[in-house]
Formats: C-alpha cells, structure tokens, sequence
C-alpha cells in the first residue's frame, strides 16, 4: 500500500509543478505506439465527392479496428465542411479499437457522408492556399505529426495525378488545386517530406499513374513501403 502511495505521489509531482520562477511546467504527452494515418485530399476539382467518399470508406475502417488508431485529414475541396464552412482544414478521428470514435460509439456503415464529417473533431482551419505549394504541403503534414502522439505514420495523397506522363496535369505532378497550373511536382513532394522529417510505414496514392517504378523510386527513402 505504501508503494501504491508513493506512486500516486510522484505521478502528481512530474504532471504539475513548478520552475524556479513559478511558472508552472506540464508534462508533455506520452508517446504511443498506435498509428496515425494522415491523408492529404487535393479535392478543389472533379474528384470533390469522391475524395468525401474516401473519408467515409475510412471511417469504417477506423470503426472496424481492434486497436488504437488515428486518422487525419486535410481537406481542400470545393465542399465546405466544419461549423464555420471552411475548406481548408484538418479532421480527426480517433478509434479507442473497442467500438468508439472520438469518443462516441461508432456510427453504422449504413450512414451517410455528412453524418461521418459532423462526428469530425477539427484540429485546425487555415485561411484559403494552394495546397499543391511546396511550403503549404510542409506546413500542413507537419502540423498533422505535430497533432498526433502516435510514433508509426502512414500517408494517404488522394487527387489526380500524372506521374512521369503528360496528362491532364503537369508532368511528374500530383494534383489539381482549381486549375491545371496548381499541381506539385514530385520533387517538391520529396522535399516537403523530408523538410517535415518523419519517416512513414508507407505512403499511399489514390491518384491516377501514380504507382509506377519512378514513383516509387522518388519516395523510397521517406517510407517503409
């Protein structure tokens, strides 16, 4: 019992307390092991109702695990989301793996996408950009590892694509921020990933031509797979 006293002692100690000046210093968040998946949805084009549906098809997956997992969203589209109708934001969703997400049990497949974005917990909302930037790409992952305790990643690019082919966006691109001119080489997406800093378990593409060789090639030291 007296080791158990001692215990609860210290916890109270290193979770509140003071430096020499009084300020008060909090302990910072432990670091867990679940995953974090981050998805990046350039939807200000054609792809606008089928990139919501992709969130739907992950909540349900979030809704079927068994352990701990998060899943992040930026969003640019044409559809507004969130109380303050915005449309550049980052969604959170987190499953405990025992049947609730942020908090409330799980809503059935059967629902719809608004119901699935409503149960959303926004992160953060950032005024109107190109989310085919260089900078704006660097800034959103990283505000999205920041977010997050998870020490494994994975990163989900959802939007068109062209990967070494001249298609309907730039050669060697991804996306189509509401105009053909505002997509992102795949050089750039390499050095806003290493400028971030973190290393995926894998990095996926739901985007036209974007599993080839050369794809794979520009991203194999930023993930695992």
């Amino acid at each position: 019992m007296k080791k158990i006293l001692a215990l609860l002692v210290c916890v109270c100690f290193f979770t509140a307390c003071q430096n020499d000046d009084g300020e008060e210093i909090v302990t910072p968040p432990v670091p867990d092991n679940s995953i974090t998946i981050l998805t990046y949805l350039i939807a200000d084009n054609n792809l606008d109702s089928y990139l919501k549906e992709n969130i739907a098809f992950m909540y349900d997956g979030l809704a079927a695990m068994n352990k701990k997992a998060t899943l992040l969203v930026y969003w640019d589209g044409k559809s507004k989301m969130g109380d303050n109708n915005a449309n550049h934001l980052i969604l959170e969703y987190k499953a405990d793996g025992k049947g609730k997400i942020n908090g409330k049990n799980v809503l059935p497949n059967t629902s719809s996408v608004n119901d699935i974005l409503k149960e959303a917990k926004i992160v953060k909302e950032y005024p109107s950009q190109v989310s085919t930037s260089k900078s704006v790409m660097t800034q959103v992952i990283g505000d999205m590892v920041a977010a997050s305790t998870s020490t494994r990643f994975g990163l989900v690019f959802g939007s068109h694509g062209s990967s070494w082919l001249n298609s309907i966006v730039t050669s060697r691109a991804l996306g189509y921020d509401g105009s053909h001119d505002n997509a992102i080489n795949l050089d750039d997406i390499t050095e806003a990933l290493e400028t971030v800093g973190q290393k995926f378990e894998f990095i996926l593409f739901d985007a036209c031509y974007m599993g080839t060789t050369e794809v794979c090639y520009s991203f194999k030291d930023l993930a695992n797979y």
